[in-house]
């Protein structure tokens, strides 16, 4: 595709800028594995997430849970918000499996992979409490 110029167009401009956010967030969790970088959400500065070589994903932890709080929600989907965050694909994958195996979420419509894009939901009542791991 090209422009009234002759120049090259591309018809996905969506895929650079998502491309361009995992790399992003690939080189930071990469470069900075020691914990010496501070990296926050330009919208909220008060919250800093420390890059360390064994993140923290209890945050995560929270963000999946409330959303699974409000409604069951497709793998992927929560695959695409996240990619809003600092987090990886990576450290979600860590922590909806950590869930599962704690009995809190299960999945629906599929084997319980990303490629598989199951419904997460919420196993029952009580579980809608943020439990911390062992």
């Amino acid at each position: 595709m090209t422009d009234a110029s002759g120049g090259f167009v591309d018809p996905r401009p969506d895929y650079w800028d998502e491309y361009g956010r995992d790399l992003m967030k690939d080189c930071i969790w990469k470069v900075c594995p020691d914990g010496g970088f501070y990296a926050r959400k330009s919208d909220d500065p008060s919250q800093e997430l420390l890059i360390k070589p064994s993140p923290n994903l209890t945050p995560l932890r929270e963000w999946v849970l409330g959303k699974l709080r409000e409604r069951p929600e497709r793998w992927r989907a929560l695959l695409d918000e996240l990619r809003q965050t600092l987090w990886r694909e990576a450290h979600l994958n860590r922590v909806i499996r950590q869930l599962r195996k704690e009995g809190v979420i299960a999945g629906r419509d599929g084997k319980f992979v990303p490629s598989s894009n199951p419904e997460l939901f919420i196993r029952d009542p009580e579980a809608k409490r943020t439990r911390r791991p062992p």
